[in-house]
């Protein structure tokens, strides 16, 4: 539940059930929790009173922090745990709908609350990052302070949303605090911050806590007593100090028996309900236990249970839970079974009924399990959905027909759950030379999907390879075909099996899934050579999501477009398709699917110029990347894009050297390579580019990579370097590729296989065909997307017209590429133009000229008289005759109409 603590709260007087020790570090553990950022960690074993300490450090808080929004919950010890039970605790209070949050977030968040339902699938990851759009619109209010009790105890999703909250990045100071208070840690937690215990009570505290407890006063003897048997446990000492020495002596377990021992028949059923289930209303106590209200109004008279906004407790988990323990398994069976019958949660009661169940198969349950995993699915309990889907497995008689769909259902959900290896377990068994077609198709991209994932690409292979037997059905050849494609089998063959499964399967009308996969390796085969992006096929692609439940939101047409569109050159396209999808990967909580497209949005931006966008895009991948230190391909390519934009070949340098990380070692080295002849190139070290992105395009071709834009466009510096080592043939066979590419469609690879053709030109001292090749290059790269190549161009025709001694042509051409190297925010363009433009200008006849003769001389060269000249700069008339004379005299001219005509002609 959340709690606002209100600025004027004063503190609270001493709890008198705290002796001092305790007291001191309540108020320390407050202080803590006061201070955001930080975790806390309190240990006790069972009976120890941290809960009394963790009631006394909420009293303490508003002193510490006035105005602290604490999110609180407490785990619940029950042999059925529910999904987000403790998650509706924390959020008791809070309207997320209230809190403007992205699109998608507080509908998630109330989906998994159970105050509503939403379209589409909620998934856990959804669900985290609901949560966190909360938290960090809380903390723009108030400090938020996050505090669990029982956090061993808590449920599975909601300690992984606690955990994720603080995984994540906040603003600096504005970081939630947090404090868990557990008997026995998690087994998968990673806190490193030092553990608070404890201390034990003294002999005299527990005369102190007794004497609260029981109303009378224990003598020092027999507190004495209680604190050596207990060592300073609150609650052992409790039960010692109330019985005779004869009675109890042992064990804290021992001393819970002895109190079960005295307590009422009635009393022993209610505290075992509650051990199974937790809290319940008092109408479900009644019919679980069979037992009347007089009943539970007794045993919390006798201290056994307590009641709290409505709901019946144990006094102490230990007390529930050791009443369960001592029921014989019949009675067991049987409890579980009455509360299968009071509980609302349809997982919890599934829970219930199968512990009623004897072991065994049995289809009724099984097939009650498969429905609740569904429910559980639904609401972003992803665990227990693939748990209860794994137990309606093992529910399922053999040979039941249901069994293979059920596992195919098992190992949908743990592959939603990122479990490959339990996608693998839940497929092991399954004969897929049984299956219909419809499951095959389900079953097949699970399998590949998860085996590449957990063991490899051989190794899936080698797994398709195992499980696909020859058949007659032409479709179910078809959907084997598929897969043998996309894995790379007869790799000479691969676009032919994928097309021919295509189109069978198009026939046909079957297959959803393989047909979407068969038609996305066509997509991508197309791409690699270099034939661009098929708008027909992500057409169909995307019909054909309209039946595909399993689809991935990183393998839907819209994202096969943002993906691929930037490599062809088509910025705003990708732009557009990549913003889109990842809004969609940002709605269903899928941070690194996300992080992935701002990757390739990074990408694009830095093509287009735009550095600030880039930047924007590379830090919400560092927000979530898991690979910091491995980053994938994309990564690599994506900030050594930004970095050549800027000339840092020392960040080149950096980047290149980071290890492999995910997403194919040998794609990294292409891109590892071309990054390094690039920076290379753009430095103007021409061997070193030749050498690199030689080495890069081998690379590239041996992967099937004929398209430039997949390769990081390395032919275009790969054609210049060959032109300035004088590999002028090299070059222009770039050249004719480029249009063999192209075919007269894109106009970026005929504009760029037009700029080298210039180049080549200048190279062989014919500037006027370079002037023509460069003129027509920088006409077809006004209709690309890539500004870079047209200042690049722009520059080479300065340089054309410069050598043809055209001086105002050259200065033209020279703006031109400044204005579009600036849109580029290219540096190592703009680092070219002003030596460039003083060559230019020492080259003219005002080159000769001081800066002062040559403004009379320009001026004069435009029918300005001495007087004017005199009156527009601030001049006397003496002092532009004897600048003109000196002009007349350096350029050996006589007359006004001479030095006219030299000053507008080339030198």
């Amino acid at each position: 539940m959340t709690r606002r603590i209100s600025p004027d709260t004063a503190v609270p007087p001493p709890d008198p059930r705290l002796p001092p020790r305790r007291e001191e570090l309540a108020a320390d553990l407050a202080r803590r929790l006061a201070t955001p950022g930080t975790t806390t960690l309190v240990a006790a074993e069972a009976g120890f009173g941290k809960t009394t300490v963790v009631d006394r450090v909420l009293d303490l808080v508003g002193a510490r922090s006035p105005g602290t929004r604490v999110l609180f919950a407490r785990g619940v010890r029950s042999s059925v745990p529910t999904p987000h039970v403790g998650l509706h605790e924390l959020f008791t209070g809070v309207d997320p709908k209230s809190l403007d949050l992205p699109p998608g977030h507080a509908s998630g968040l109330c989906a998994a609350l159970g105050r509503s339902s939403i379209e589409g699938e909620l998934t856990p990851a959804r669900v985290m990052m609901s949560t966190h759009s909360v938290v960090l619109r809380l903390l723009e209010r108030s400090p938020v302070a996050v505090v669990v009790d029982d956090w061993d105890a808590l449920d599975a999703e909601s300690a992984e949303v606690v955990r994720y909250l603080t995984s994540r990045r906040y603003p600096a100071g504005g970081a939630p605090s947090l404090l868990l208070a557990y008997a026995t840690p998690r087994p998968d937690d990673a806190f490193t911050e030092p553990v608070v215990a404890l201390p034990p009570l003294s002999a005299r505290d527990v005369q102190v806590v007794t004497e609260d407890a029981t109303g009378r006063a224990l003598p020092l003897g027999a507190a004495t007593r209680a604190h050596a048997l207990s060592g300073g446990n609150p609650l052992w000492a409790l039960e010692l100090a109330t019985v005779d020495d004869a009675e109890v002596s042992g064990s804290l377990e021992e001393a819970m028996r002895h109190r079960l021992d005295r307590a009422t028949p009635a009393a022993r059923r209610i505290l075992a309900a509650l051990g199974a289930a937790g809290p319940l209303s008092g109408e479900q106590v009644q019919a679980a236990a069979s037992v009347s209200a007089a009943d539970i109004l007794a045993a919390i008279d006798d201290g056994a249970v307590e009641e709290h906004r409505g709901r019946v407790m144990a006094r102490h988990p230990l007390l529930s839970g050791t009443a369960v323990q001592d029921l014989a398994e019949p009675d067991r069976r049987s409890l579980h079974a009455r509360i299968s019958a009071v509980v609302v949660d349809p997982v919890a009661r599934t829970d219930h009924l199968e512990r009623a169940t004897p072991p065994g198969a049995e289809p009724k349950l099984a097939a009650a399990l498969d429905r609740a995993a569904i429910a559980a699915r639904s609401r972003g309990a992803a665990g227990e959905a693939t748990d209860l889907a794994e137990r309606a497995v093992r529910r399922t008689p053999v040979g039941d027909p249901a069994v293979a769909r059920r596992r195919i259902a098992w190992a949908d959900l743990a592959l939603r759950a990122g479990d490959f290896a339990g996608v693998l377990d839940a497929l092991g068994d399954v004969a897929f030379d049984r299956l219909d077609v419809a499951l095959l198709d389900r079953a097949l991209p699970l399998l590949v999907t998860a085996a590449a994932a957990e063991r490899g690409d051989a190794a899936a292979r080698a797994m398709l390879d195992a499980v696909i037997s020859p058949t007659d059905d032409p479709v179910r050849q078809a959907v084997y075909d598929t897969y043998r494609a996309e894995a790379g089998h007869e790799a000479g063959d691969r676009p032919a099996l994928a097309r021919g499964a295509a189109e069978l399967l198009r026939a046909a009308g079957a297959a959803p899934v393989s047909r979407h996969r068969a038609l996305g390796a066509l997509i991508l085969d197309d791409l690699d050579a270099g034939r661009g992006l098929d708008d027909a096929l992500l057409a169909e692609c995307a019909d054909l999501e309209r039946q595909i439940d399993l689809l991935a939101v990183n393998d839907s047409a819209r994202a096969m477009t943002g993906l691929y569109a930037h490599q062809v050159g088509q910025l705003e396209r990708s732009r557009q398709a990549l913003e889109a999808v990842h809004a969609v990967a940002v709605e269903q909580g899928q941070e690194v699917v996300a992080g992935v497209f701002a990757l390739h949005l990074a990408a694009t931006e830095a093509h287009a110029g735009d550095l600030a966008r880039a930047d924007h895009w590379l830090g919400l991948w560092d927000d979530v990347t898991p690979w910091p230190e491995t980053p994938p391909p994309s990564a690599i390519a994506a900030m050594g894009l930004r970095a050549l934009r800027e000339a840092d070949a020392d960040e080149i340098q950096r980047i290149v050297r980071l290890p492999h990380g995910p997403g194919g070692e040998a794609v990294g080295r292409l891109v590892r390579q071309a990054l390094l002849g690039l920076s290379a190139a753009r430095s103007e070290n021409w061997a070193s580019a030749l050498t690199a992105l030689t080495a890069a395009r081998s690379l590239a071709d041996s992967l099937g990579m004929i398209e430039p834009g997949r390769r990081l466009w390395l032919d275009f510096d790969l054609a210049r370097s060959m032109i300035a080592l004088g590999d002028l043939t090299a070059a222009a066979e770039v050249a004719a590729r480029l249009e063999a590419i192209s075919v007269g469609r894109r106009p970026l690879l005929d504009g760029v296989a037009a700029s080298i053709r210039g180049e080549i030109a200048l190279a062989r001292d014919d500037s006027s065909a370079a002037v023509e090749a460069l003129t027509r290059a920088d006409a077809l790269l006004r209709e690309a997307e890539l500004p870079v190549e047209r200042a690049r161009t722009q520059l080479a025709l300065a340089r054309a017209h410069h050598a043809r001694r055209a001086r105002h042509d050259a200065v033209a051409a020279l703006d031109a590429a400044e204005i579009s190297a600036r849109a580029s925010a290219d540096a190592n363009v703009l680092a070219r133009v002003a030596p460039l433009r003083a060559e230019i200008e020492a080259s003219t006849p005002a080159g000769v000229l001081t800066e002062r003769e040559r403004v009379v001389a320009l001026a004069v060269a435009r029918g300005a008289t001495n007087r004017e000249i005199a009156d527009e700069y601030h001049l006397s008339v003496r002092t532009v005759e004897s600048q003109l004379s000196a002009a007349y005299r350096k350029l050996g001219v006589r007359s006004r109409s001479e030095l006219a005509v030299l000053m507008r002609q080339p030198s």
